[in-house]
């Protein structure tokens, strides 16, 4: 590890800077404000940081099972069905994918309804706007049985603020249990995304 020019090493020597700043402030009898001693105190700020970060996807990716569901009758995707997909935050922008697979184990099904596919955390309420919704991000979906596939794009409406609907180039234009194709084991859909992510 090489030594830079303040006389750490770097990567960063947090333990030396740690040792240089106690002896300008004072030696080994400084205290933190939260009590202990120095070095204790900055371990509760590495910890909070930490638990910030856990929090908030800042600067890390996370994983987070999307959650396929449908209007009228959610889908089930049956045995050997896969839901993954990993997310980070940086402030507000949130950004991630999911992928949702239909098992070929027996017991998947398709539902009713237009499907939606959840997000790992709520986005930014926002003012609703007349005529089409914005688009997120793109994707793509496979129907297995005709080895057909299509290209998608997640859209964020005005009824959720926790999931998005997916849109395709075709009549309906708003993928369902039945549209483009009904689903079934094998196919799956696979998405990506940037948001508005809330606030608490």
């Amino acid at each position: 590890m090489p030594a830079v020019g303040n006389g750490f090493r770097y990567p960063f020597d947090v333990r030396a800077a740690l040792e240089a700043w106690r002896e300008k402030l004072g030696g080994p009898s400084v205290t933190s404000p939260g009590g202990g001693t120095f070095e204790e105190g900055i371990s509760r700020l590495i910890e909070r940081d930490r638990a910030l970060e856990d929090t908030l996807g800042t600067g890390r990716w996370l994983p987070y099972t999307p959650v396929l569901t449908a209007t009228t009758a959610d889908p089930t995707l049956g045995t050997g069905g896969v839901a993954e997909g990993t997310w980070t935050r940086f402030g507000r922008t949130v950004i991630g994918n999911a992928r949702i697979q239909f098992g070929s184990g027996g017991g998947a099904a398709a539902g009713t309804g237009v499907y939606h596919v959840s997000l790992p955390t709520p986005r930014q309420v926002q003012t609703p706007i007349s005529g089409p919704q914005p688009t997120c991000g793109g994707g793509e979906m496979w129907d297995s049985s005709l080895t057909t596939r299509y290209v998608i794009c997640p859209t964020l409406t005005t009824a959720s603020t926790t999931a998005v609907t997916i849109l395709y180039s075709g009549t309906t234009g708003v993928v369902t249990s039945t549209a483009p194709f009904t689903w079934a084991a094998g196919d799956h859909i696979s998405i990506n995304f940037m948001y508005d992510g809330e606030i608490a």
